[in-house]
């Protein structure tokens, strides 16, 4: 549970923060838990929804999402990257893509979804989405490049 605060808080300590609230939460709520087989994903949507609050509490009621046409062309990455090193470089995306990313592509969440979730449109989510994997992209390649130039001065 601890690994979804954290790609969601800004830092250690906001995920700490989200942790101990989640686990309030999780502990005011066991009674409504029907079936115990579901007991880690009943817990990580607590932790999700936990983190969200936590969010739009931190910046003043509401993440800031920018409306914006979406471009429906999906990005892929074929650059290695060390996965600590990935999960940084989404740490610092803003939050609005940070927050989108994080519900579409680590816990599984569609557009719509999302969407509901965070009060923003379908078409809002994707720009999100697809801004935050270009971002993600510059960064991964321009580590690589520096990476390369390292190795050749080295």
């Amino acid at each position: 549970m601890y690994s979804i605060c954290l790609r969601y808080a800004k830092c250690k300590e906001d995920a700490n923060d989200v942790l101990q609230e989640g686990f309030i939460r999780v502990f005011k709520n066991i009674r409504s838990l029907r079936d115990k087989s579901t007991v880690e994903a009943w817990m990580k949507r607590i932790f999700i929804n936990t983190s969200l609050r936590f969010i739009e509490k931190r910046n003043g009621l509401k993440l800031d999402f920018v409306e914006t046409p979406c471009d429906s062309e999906v990005f892929h990455v074929e650059v290695p990257c060390e996965y600590n090193e990935l999960l940084c470089m989404i740490n610092d995306l803003p939050d609005g893509f940070r927050t989108v990313f994080n519900l579409y592509v680590m816990d599984g969440y569609s557009h719509k979804e999302i969407g509901q979730k965070l009060n923003i449109s379908e078409a809002t989510s994707r720009s999100q989405l697809t801004r935050a994997r270009t971002v993600l992209q510059k960064k991964i390649k321009k580590q690589n490049i520096d990476l390369v130039r390292n190795e050749y001065r080295g």
